[in-house]
């Protein structure tokens, strides 16, 4: 499924501006080729991420796929759920399935993403990128940390149902 942002020619004609010149039909032109194209089977989750100004490291590396709608939204799905720790800060949890709407260097109305803090998991309602940081937002609160924290991909902690008996044995 190929997912692309782009103005037809026929929608730019429908506006009246049949009469284009031909430097501003090839300006139109680049300006298409330019737009973002998605697919989900050619393109990595990591890649889109990229593409939209946010580090790798803000999902964690167990994504077992995700679809990208032309508005936005978008579903991420993982193969179980996973959680992490953000460095020198708090604990994160990620559901199998996230959902919100990425726009450039901002995600927002996400769910499946939440932060414990104060004994608390709190839902993780937006994240920006805000120059060098990229600022989580919870309710009516923020927490900001630098994006080079999140320049690699997290490591999922195992729960206790993926722990076998030999996870248990001292280390000879």
């Amino acid at each position: 499924m190929k997912f692309t942002r782009s103005v037809s020619l026929e929608a730019v004609f429908e506006m009246g501006l049949g009469l284009v010149s031909i430097l501003g039909i090839s300006f139109l032109l680049a300006g298409v080729a330019a737009e973002k194209s998605f697919d989900s089977e050619q393109f990595s989750a990591d890649e889109v991420l990229e593409s939209y100004g946010f580090p790798i490291g803000i999902i964690p590396p167990n994504v077992e796929g995700y679809t990208l709608e032309m508005n936005g939204d978008f579903v991420l799905r993982l193969r179980s759920s996973c959680r992490f720790n953000i460095p020198s800060a708090y604990p994160v949890r990620y559901s199998s399935r996230v959902t919100g709407r990425i726009s450039y260097q901002r995600i927002r109305d996400l769910n499946g993403v939440s932060v414990k803090a104060l004994f608390i998991w709190w839902k993780v309602d937006a994240v920006s990128v805000i120059r060098n940081e990229l600022v989580f937002e919870v309710g009516p609160v923020s927490a900001s940390y630098p994006i080079s924290n999140f320049d690699e991909k997290p490591v999922c902690e195992r729960s206790r149902s993926e722990l076998s008996v030999f996870d248990y044995l001292p280390s000879l």
